[in-house]
């Protein structure tokens, strides 16, 4: 199987799902995500960058309104995540800009990264990166997939 990275034509979207990649399995300060240019600011849920197809990451937070799952992690290392597409006023809206960007990695078989809040030190927030996964659409949830960690095998 080829790194779907490769085939990325859009350097910031590469660029920046690279360095989620480099992060996967660490817990990192908001602060510390900021400064890598991942767009995290105040946007929580589905980030998808402006004038992109594709979302770039998902983000759960404690104060999040979306019923999510804890990751489900295999003996192997693998991990698959539920979580909830975005809506309004309760009502799930999957023709959200954030949802279609879902909806579009599918499609084009791009991974997004996931992060989880972390109980934190003092006033700044952390998340766990769980790192780059597949998008699969079933009927109720995102589900992503955590992609294999060695590309040659």
């Amino acid at each position: 199987m080829t790194d779907p990275l490769v085939s990325l034509t859009d350097p910031a979207q590469k660029e920046r799902l690279w360095k989620l990649r480099e992060l996967a399995g660490t817990v990192q300060e908001s602060t510390r995500l900021r400064e890598e240019d991942l767009g995290f600011g105040d946007q929580r849920g589905i980030h998808r960058p402006s004038g992109s197809p594709y979302a770039l990451w998902v983000r759960q937070t404690h104060r999040g309104p979306y019923a999510d799952e804890d990751p489900v992690v295999r003996p192997d290392g693998s991990w698959t995540y539920r979580y909830a597409p975005e809506g309004r006023g309760g009502v799930t809206k999957m023709n959200l800009p954030t949802n279609q960007g879902l909806l579009r990695c599918e499609a084009d078989g791009v991974p997004v990264g996931v992060l989880r809040e972390k109980p934190g030190v003092g006033k700044v927030r952390s998340y766990e990166v769980l790192g780059l996964a597949f998008v699969e659409w079933d009927g109720t949830h995102f589900v992503f997939k955590g992609e294999p960690m060695d590309w040659e095998v």
